[in-house]
């Protein structure tokens, strides 16, 4: 490890935990950088800005970092204000240490991301953006980045995720807070709900082919998710959603579905993901709900909002026992800086 210098000191986590997870619900914000980054922005960086143990976080992280934030921004940055981009480099760095010292805790705990869980999400990324492989291909490209390089960003992003949800199980809600929180939010949580599976392909041929074996046999539905569905995060189930809200899904598989009875089977409903086989397994009614039908759902909601309210203390005390080093003279974040 780089030893410490006299100029340097040890990196510090302050206020709110930086979001270090970059958007992979409807698209990682890699696939819109900008091809331009020779020297991003005027930031000059040495080959390692920091150290955590022995893992080295290099200047090609952070401004392929700076490139994900500029892509997300429209209109691109005000590259000419050295200032803004100094103050970025300097979040994008704490970003990164934030995130390998939760990488490095969750492979204490031996928290582990499946090949098939990143296979699963890389499949679920490339459909939000629609337009089949070979667009999927090109906004790869266009983002400077490869199927490997998407898949080990995917591999972190679960893997903090996996973290979380495991930290979260620690969190006790009593069933006070239940109760209470189900009495203050009814009008958002008593919707109707149905429970739901799907078939998704890229044609309305391939649609068609299926609904046609679909009607001659209704129990090969989970056999031809599994040869046919593009939704991977499903696919392996059978197809099998589990239970949605009105109004959470596409505003096309919505209207399917809650046109519907209990045992319906849709024709081809197309969305921009493709086309979709609906079939309509239980239907749940607003005003038949209770508590008990949402009591799992307020846990993980009441969970989260703990674990968001201690989690930077967590993240400090996590970060205070890690060897963490921070090259002299880079750029440091706002909060730090002040």
């Amino acid at each position: 490890m780089v030893g410490e210098g006299s100029s340097s000191r040890r990196w510090r986590v302050r206020g709110v935990l930086v979001v270090i997870a970059v958007g992979l619900v409807g698209g990682l914000g890699l696939f819109y950088a900008r091809a331009s980054w020779t020297l991003p922005y005027g930031v000059d960086l040495p080959k390692v800005v920091a150290t955590v143990g022995e893992r080295p976080i290099t200047r090609e992280a952070v401004y392929r970092r700076m490139r994900q934030h500029e892509g997300m921004k429209p209109g691109g940055f005000e590259t000419h204000d050295p200032a803004a981009m100094g103050r970025l480099a300097g979040r994008v760095i704490d970003t990164l240490i934030q995130q390998q010292v939760m990488l490095d805790e969750a492979a204490r705990m031996e928290l582990a991301v499946t090949d098939a869980e990143v296979d699963a999400q890389y499949a679920r990324t490339q459909a939000s953006l629609g337009g089949g492989a070979e667009a999927f291909e090109r906004k790869l490209r266009e983002g400077r980045t490869d199927p490997r390089t998407l898949r080990g960003d995917i591999r972190e992003f679960l893997t903090i995720q996996k973290l979380d949800a495991t930290l979260q199980e620690t969190l006790v809600v009593t069933e006070d807070e239940i109760t209470k929180f189900f009495e203050a939010n009814k009008a958002q949580l008593l919707q109707d709900h149905a429970r739901v599976r799907h078939i998704l392909v890229d044609s309305l041929e391939k649609a068609e082919d299926v609904l046609k074996r679909l009607s001659k046999d209704q129990q090969v539905f989970a056999e031809l998710a599994k040869g046919y569905s593009l939704d991977a995060g499903s696919r392996s189930v059978g197809g099998e959603l589990g239970w949605i809200a009105r109004g959470q899904t596409e505003p096309e598989f919505d209207r399917a579905v809650f046109a519907m009875q209990a045992g319906d089977m849709s024709s081809p409903v197309r969305t921009r993901f493709g086309y979709h086989i609906i079939q309509v397994e239980e239907v749940q009614p607003a005003g038949r709900q209770t508590l008990a039908d949402h009591r799992e759902h307020i846990l993980s909601i009441l969970r989260q909002q703990k674990w968001q309210a201690v989690k930077g203390a967590w993240l400090e005390t996590v970060a205070a026992n890690a060897s963490v080093w921070r090259a002299p003279g880079v750029p440091v974040s706002p909060a730090e800086a002040g």
